[in-house]
């Protein structure tokens, strides 16, 4: 997928506003926050980075995880408009990135042979056992009785080499706790828990 060539737009979505481009423009290898209320695009916004990060040439073969709470959520929302935005490409573009979609197994490899798996942290055992070379894409993590420590098993799959895969989580917030807090932290120049490697975009 190339941005120069075919536009954001190209997904059939409306022009990011600027906290969805902070995140869709940010680099491939950062642990990105983007924190909104309901209606500020943030599942719009996971799902088109997920699909640039995973047609990037250096995930080519790789493995990459679209992540929500229940698997309910996943195929009703998350699978849903993510089908669509590959429909608007393929519409736009002429030529599709899907090679092959297993829907017993909610798994779409692309032409690329990356493969997409959906996974629900209500079951977090087994997402321990991926090797994800592309990353993860997290959806509502701070409604998880335990955010940060399903956030960091799961972040715990993130294997491949450094820069071509990163954490995207989007979260409504639900005060200064869990991944809120831990980006805070990590985002606050001059904390001795600053890392560069971070970043949030707020809406």
């Amino acid at each position: 997928m190339k941005s120069e060539e075919y536009p954001i737009t190209a997904l059939g979505i409306s022009e990011p506003h600027p906290a969805q481009r902070r995140v869709l423009l940010a680099d491939p290898g950062k642990s990105i926050l983007f924190l909104g209320g309901r209606g500020s695009g943030k599942t719009v916004t996971g799902l088109a980075r997920s699909i640039i990060q995973c047609m990037r040439p250096e995930n080519a073969g790789q493995a990459f995880a679209i992540i929500a709470p229940t698997y309910r959520l996943l195929v009703r929302v998350h699978l849903k408009v993510l089908m669509q935005m590959l429909d608007a490409y393929k519409a736009h573009t002429g030529w599709s990135l899907i090679k092959r979609y297993y829907k017993h197994d909610q798994r779409i490899v692309l032409r690329n042979q990356c493969e997409i798996f959906l996974a629900s942290f209500s079951n977090v055992d087994k997402i321990r056992s991926m090797t994800l070379g592309a990353g993860v894409y997290l959806d509502e993590i701070e409604i998880d009785r335990q955010p940060m420590e399903t956030m960091s098993t799961i972040a715990g799959s993130i294997r491949g080499t450094e820069g071509t895969q990163g954490l995207l989580v989007t979260t409504t917030p639900r005060g200064m706790r869990g991944s809120v807090k831990h980006w805070i932290e990590r985002t606050r120049e001059g904390g001795e828990q600053f890392d560069p490697n971070y970043q949030t975009s707020i809406h």
